[in-house]
């Protein structure tokens, strides 16, 4: 299939642009539109280059921007000014293509997929796009090139003023994958800011690890992303685990905790096991054998909307290796006898149905399964309890807190293979456990060095064996 053409355009500094052919005296001074001048209130709209190269931002009080540039003029909005020059932007699109969507006033994609053998190819159009703006309304824009709205929109946002950027197939890595993640459509200052947090600095972080969880949930079988950012020299980005210390600590926390300790049973069977999320809250009691101590993993439990509605579903592995036979530690045994018995005493409904699937082990106080987030909505609520309880416990003792970073269920499982792998399990049984289709993943994804301790150790044990010489 033919990839579409898309063009963002970007009027630039529009409002200021407008007024500058309207106002030849601002053309070579800082100036600003917004806010009511005599009042001394407001805020920017935009400014003029001369005004952002002092550091003038579209969003500065006027008072904030009068400081960091002294000489601005500032002139009130007039939207009706504005509102004509974008029809008039519309108008000239429109002899390239109807399909428009406008993104605002000053912004807007178009598909002209169509009139490319008729006009040229994309960076064709976009350059007579780009002329006429010029000669026929007298101000600049910046368009993007691709395949795509969201690189359509990285492009026109690549190169300001009176740019034109492709971002092709061939090219979006070398050209988007380095760029900072707050540029990405949508991702505004909180999203930016947990994303940070997560060590998500770059677009090409976001779509590596967005891509890693794919293939951890066995959705997909390789990581298109991996790699991509060899060119730039970073090492790669180190998976999370808790140290054998945190483990202790957060375990230690739950169990004696009066509301969170209900969730005790199911953490140490998160550690135990290894589990995807949806292998964990889709598990039922007719999966394991207490006797035999071994859990039978052959389905996962989703909650997505597969055109009949957001609401569970039971699906398959995407791999065989997916499907296994897990050996229950004594611990996990422990937990799951620790867990009928709270079901029992919370009198938890066991007669919830998914497509034929009932008794379900892990479940929430209506008796339905646990949703995805809302395992990862507990384990917040865990760590933010605790980190709580340990700046209060630091003041006491007047020491330095040890907080907690958040914790998922993702990162839950890769602590569960840390500590296997700390312990000396072969790693083909380690393969096999977590049931990754290459072992590659195992090896280069979650059997990393989580602490010092665990180096140490290790040299220890290797010492004790050595023969001498």
């Amino acid at each position: 299939m033919q990839d579409r053409v898309i063009l963002h355009s970007d009027c630039n500094c529009f409002y200021a642009s407008a007024e500058m052919l309207h106002r030849p005296e601002c053309r070579h001074v800082p100036m600003a539109v917004g806010g009511d001048p005599e009042a001394r209130h407001g805020i920017v709209l935009t400014a003029n280059y001369i005004a952002k190269r002092y550091g003038v931002k579209t969003g500065m009080a006027l008072w904030q921007a009068r400081q960091v540039c002294p000489g601005i003029v500032f002139v009130p909005p007039r939207m009706d000014l504005y509102l004509r020059f974008s029809r008039m932007a519309h108008e000239i699109y429109a002899d390239y293509t109807d399909l428009q969507e406008p993104y605002g006033i000053d912004e807007s994609w178009l598909d002209v997929t169509d009139s490319c053998s008729l006009k040229g190819d994309g960076l064709s159009i976009a350059k007579e796009i780009s002329n006429r703006m010029k000669s026929e309304m007298g101000i600049t824009v910046s368009i993007g090139v691709s395949y795509n709205k969201i690189f359509a929109k990285l492009g026109s946002d690549y190169k300001k003023p009176d740019a034109i950027t492709t971002m092709g197939r061939e090219e979006y890595r070398t050209k988007a994958w380095n760029l900072p993640v707050s540029d990405l459509l949508y991702v505004g200052r909180s999203t930016n800011r947990k994303l940070q947090l997560l060590g998500i600095k770059t677009i090409g972080d976001l779509a590596k690890a967005a891509l890693e969880l794919a293939v951890d949930d066995d959705i997909l079988r390789k990581n298109p992303a991996k790699g991509a950012l060899g060119d730039y020299g970073r090492t790669p980005k180190e998976r999370i685990a808790l140290t054998s210390s945190q483990q202790e600590k957060i375990l230690a926390f739950i169990k004696t905790h009066n509301v969170y300790n209900a969730y005790y049973p199911m953490i140490c069977f998160m550690i135990g096991t290894g589990l995807r999320c949806g292998e964990l809250i889709g598990l039922t009691w007719n999966d394991v054998d207490m006797k035999k101590k071994i859990i039978n993993v052959d389905h996962q439990l989703i909650y997505k909307n597969l055109g009949d509605g957001c609401k569970f579903h039971i699906t398959t592995p995407k791999t065989e290796a997916g499907v296994r036979i897990i050996p229950m530690l004594d611990n996990v045994r422990k937990a799951l006898e620790e867990q009928r018995k709270l079901n029992f005493l919370l009198a938890r409904n066991r007669d919830f149905e998914i497509e034929g699937y009932t008794d379900f082990i892990f479940l929430a106080k209506t008796g339905r399964p646990l949703m995805p987030n809302g395992v990862n909505s507990a384990l917040k609520n865990i760590v933010d309890a605790y980190n709580k309880a340990e700046v209060v416990n630091a003041k006491k003792e007047r020491r330095k807190a040890e907080l907690f970073p958040n914790i998922s269920a993702h990162i839950m499982r890769h602590t569960a293979c840390t500590r296997m792998a700390e312990q000396g399990m072969d790693v083909k049984v380690l393969q096999y456990i977590m049931g990754h289709e290459n072992i590659e993943v195992t090896m280069q994804v979650y059997n990393h060095i989580s602490d010092m301790s665990r180096v140490e150790n290790e040299i220890i044990r290797m010492n004790a064996l050595a023969v001498d010489f």
